[in-house]
């Protein structure tokens, strides 16, 4: 007597059963956090004459000139280059392409 077929599986289930499995859930994102600690650094307090050097640079920025920005993101200095957009003097930042940037995070400015 031939076998009656099983309930068939639906396809979503049955690629439920090749999906990768994590032995250890949540260790990979454990260890980014791990990693982001040991990378994060001290923001540097910027002296009265380096922040007028940089508001002086930013006053003097034109729309469209190339500028190098360094900034703190709250864990490490980054940088962005790119072209200068505007400055919002309500939100106190500046726009560099599609980027915006806290003028009290940035460390330095190059203008090309």
């Amino acid at each position: 007597m031939a076998n009656k077929p099983k309930n068939r599986m639906s396809v979503a289930n049955r690629a439920k059963q090749f999906m990768p499995f994590s032995a250890l859930s949540g260790f990979e994102e454990a260890l980014q956090q791990v990693e982001r600690k040991r990378e994060r650094v001290e923001k540097i307090e910027l002296s009265q004459s380096q922040k007028e050097r940089l508001n002086s640079i930013i006053r003097s920025l034109k729309l469209n000139d190339e500028i190098k920005v360094e900034y703190y993101d709250g864990n490490k200095y980054q940088f962005i280059t790119g072209l200068f957009k505007k400055v919002d003097e309500i939100y106190y930042n500046i726009h560099v392409g599609k980027e915006r940037i806290d003028i009290a995070s940035i460390k330095e400015i190059e203008v090309y």
